[in-house]
C-alpha cells in the first residue's frame, strides 16, 4: 500500500478498535517494530500521544528543546497563542508577531484558503484566551517561568496543547496524533486541530510564521506543488477518536482515510480518489509493503 504524501489523513477503524488504532499510530511514528516494510524514506516523523510531561528548565527552553533551529522566541508565543495557551512574553519585550489568537489565526485562515467565520466555538475560544492570560497575570506567570510554576498554571487539556505545540515547534515532514484532544472542551480541541491543519496546508511551521507576517500572495506561474510559503505540505495523520473529540465536522477536512479492515488489511478511501492522479505528478509516498497475503494483521501491530 503506497500513501502520498502532503494530505491530511483520518486513521479509522470498521469497529472500535481504539487499540488498534494507537498501534497503527506507534507503527507509523517508528515506536513498534512493524510487521510490514514501512519506508518513510528521508522523512521525519514525530508521534504524539499521552501522557504528557514537562521537562526542566524555562517553559521558553521546554519549548525550544526540540525546535526547528531557526524558530525565535516570538514564533514560540505566537503558536501558543492561536493553541489557546497565550503564555505572556516578559514585560518590555517587543514581540515580532501580534500578541491576538483571533487575528493570527484569520491570518493563518486566509493564506490557507479557508474561511474564517465569527462562530459560537470562536469567541467561547477567546473567552479561554481570557482567563488563561488573567490567570497568567495573576501568577506572575511568562515564558521564562519556571516549568515547575506552568505545572501549577497549567490545567490537564493546557499541557497536552503544550506537548502538541513542541510537536509542530519540531516540524517534522509526517506528524502522527493519537488521542491527544480527548480531556479538552470542545473549542479547544476543535481549534487545535484546526491549527494542525494549518501547519499541514501552509507547508509546516516556515508557512503558519511567514503567514504571521500578513497574507501569503502566490506569484504568478508559481509550481501547484508548493504551498503560499514555497514550501512542501506536510504530511498528518490523526487518529479517528481524535477527530471525533473536535466534533464530527472537522471530518471534512480530511483529505483521505487510511481505513484498517478487519483482518488487518489497510486501504485508502475517503472524498478524493488518489489512485486516479496523473503519475507524473503523483507526490512522494510512504509505502506500507504487504508481506503475503496480510497487509498489517492486527495482532502483530
Amino acid at each position: 500500500l503506497e500513501m502520498p504524501l502532503g494530505l491530511a489523513y483520518g486513521i479509522r477503524t470498521y469497529s472500535d478498535a481504539s487499540s488498534l488504532r494507537r498501534r497503527v499510530c506507534e507503527v507509523l511514528g517508528g515506536m513498534r517494530v512493524p510487521s510490514v516494510h514501512n519506508d518513510l524514506g528521508c522523512a521525519k516523523q514525530l508521534l504524539l500521544k499521552p501522557p504528557v510531561g514537562l521537562a526542566s528548565g524555562t517553559v521558553l527552553e521546554n519549548l525550544l528543546s526540540n525546535a526547528a533551529a531557526w524558530v525565535r522566541a516570538s514564533d514560540v508565543i505566537a503558536l501558543l497563542a492561536i493553541l489557546g495557551i497565550p503564555i505572556p512574553a516578559p514585560k518590555g519585550v517587543k514581540l515580532m508577531h501580534s500578541y491576538d489568537a483571533s487575528e493570527l489565526l484569520d491570518l493563518l485562515a486566509r493564506s490557507s484558503g479557508s474561511s474564517s467565520k465569527n462562530t459560537r466555538r470562536a469567541r467561547q475560544f477567546d473567552k479561554h484566551c481570557e482567563r488563561f492570560r488573567e490567570r497568567c497575570f495573576t501568577s506572575d506567570f511568562c515564558v521564562l517561568s519556571t516549568v515547575e510554576a506552568a505545572e501549577d498554571v497549567l490545567q490537564p487539556a493546557e499541557k497536552h496543547l503544550f506537548d502538541l505545540a513542541r510537536g509542530l515547534l519540531a516540524d517534522p515532514e509526517v506528524l502522527i496524533v493519537h488521542d491527544m484532544l480527548n480531556v479538552m472542551p470542545l473549542p479547544l480541541a476543535q481549534n487545535a486541530l484546526q491549527t494542525m491543519m494549518f501547519w499541514q496546508r501552509l507547508g509546516g511551521l516556515k508557512g503558519m510564521v511567514l503567514a504571521f507576517g500578513g497574507d501569503l500572495v502566490v506569484p504568478e506561474g508559481y509550481p501547484e506543488w508548493l504551498t503560499p510559503a514555497g514550501g512542501l505540505q506536510r504530511t498528518l495523520l490523526v487518529s479517528e477518536s481524535t477527530i471525533v473529540c473536535a466534533g464530527l465536522r472537522m471530518a471534512s477536512q480530511i483529505d483521505s482515510w487510511l481505513i484498517i479492515q478487519p483482518g488487518g488489511f489497510l486501504e485508502i478511501g475517503g472524498p478524493e480518489e488518489i489512485g486516479d492522479e496523473d503519475p507524473t505528478t503523483v507526490p512522494a509516498t510512504l509505502s506500507l509493503e504487504r508481506r503475503g497475503d496480510v497487509a498489517l494483521p492486527a495482532k502483530e501491530l
